[in-house]
């Protein structure tokens, strides 16, 4: 039977993996980078494992955002472009 401190270690161990599979499979997923920068972030999740992992997974969702205008200056665009009818023909 496993000690406590066994079991401990292997949890941390599982959960690393599951961990660095996902930010692995997410990185392939994502067509924002060339082939050379997925291989060297690929190797940075894998060789510095739990920091290097969150440290690729934060680096991607934060370049992967859309980069919208906020909201208040979408509305003040959307009532400033409304043409009057009845003119013109």
């Amino acid at each position: 039977m496993l000690d406590n401190t066994t079991t401990i270690i292997l949890t941390i161990l599982i959960i690393t993996i599951i961990y660095n599979i996902y930010v692995s499979y997410k990185l392939i997923k994502i067509d924002d980078y060339s082939y050379q920068q997925k291989i060297l972030q690929g190797f940075i999740i894998w060789c510095i494992p739990i920091i290097g992992a969150i440290f690729i997974h934060q680096f991607m969702t934060t370049s992967n955002k859309k980069h919208y205008p906020p909201k208040s200056f979408a509305n003040k665009v959307d009532s400033s472009s409304h043409i009057a009818d009845g003119g013109g023909d």
